[in-house]
């Protein structure tokens, strides 16, 4: 395992957000909020680590942020976005009835589970990314082990990209035919979303501290 640096990050390479000190590290699966939680948690010390075997956390505990897969692929779209996708332009009615039946246009279209299954993930503390997830993101970094001085706290939301995404959106609200495509792309990782038992970290954490929390929750 190698500390890195933000700039160097390679998009095929096993990067996790970590401290040594600590028990658990972060998968960063994009668009789930990993620009916000290594801009807080670099604050006190975390970094990029890039694994070089997965057996190298076998004795720590991935902290996974979880999206509602529909939403996060609207968001994902939105920045992966190309005018080539729509080659009679993205508010035409009659785009391509294989455009969501293909669902991926880059890493931020990737379903969630791709993640999973790279990382080799078998059990972990997973929390559902929310309207008020990045609140709750100052609750993390004030109940996790492994920790320098603490200093100021910032907030980070997500970026609009020129009204893409809710064209998008209505392509998929106003077709039965792309809903069904698009869910099938993304089934597994639907599937996978459904079954999660998810913790609150602003409601557990006020309570408990977050490996206390991680031992009520059943391996997957």
């Amino acid at each position: 395992m190698k500390r890195i640096s933000q700039h160097r990050l390679g998009s095929s390479d096993d990067i996790i957000i970590y401290h040594p000190n600590s028990k658990f590290y972060f998968i960063p699966i994009p668009k789930n909020a990993s620009t916000t939680i290594y801009q807080n948690f670099s604050q006190i010390g975390w970094d990029y680590y890039k694994l070089y075997y997965h057996d190298q956390m076998k004795d720590k505990i991935p902290i996974i942020i979880y999206r509602d897969p529909i939403d996060r692929w609207f968001s994902g779209f939105a920045q992966d976005y190309n005018p080539e996708h729509f080659p009679e332009g993205i508010q035409h009615k009659n785009i391509s009835k294989e455009f969501f039946k293909k669902g991926f246009f880059g890493l931020h279209t990737l379903p969630q589970s791709w993640y999973i299954k790279k990382y080799k993930i078998y059990h972990g503390v997973f929390i559902k990314f929310t309207k008020s997830f990045f609140d709750a993101v100052h609750i993390l970094k004030d109940n996790i082990d492994g920790a320098d001085k603490i200093v100021t706290r910032t907030s980070h939301g997500s970026v609009k990209v020129d009204g893409v995404e809710d064209i998008i959106k209505s392509h998929y609200y106003s077709n039965p035919i792309n809903q069904e495509n698009l869910k099938s792309y993304l089934r597994e990782d639907l599937e996978f979303y459904s079954t999660i038992n998810f913790i609150d970290p602003a409601k557990t954490l006020q309570n408990y501290r977050l490996w206390d929390s991680y031992k009520r929750i059943e391996s997957i």
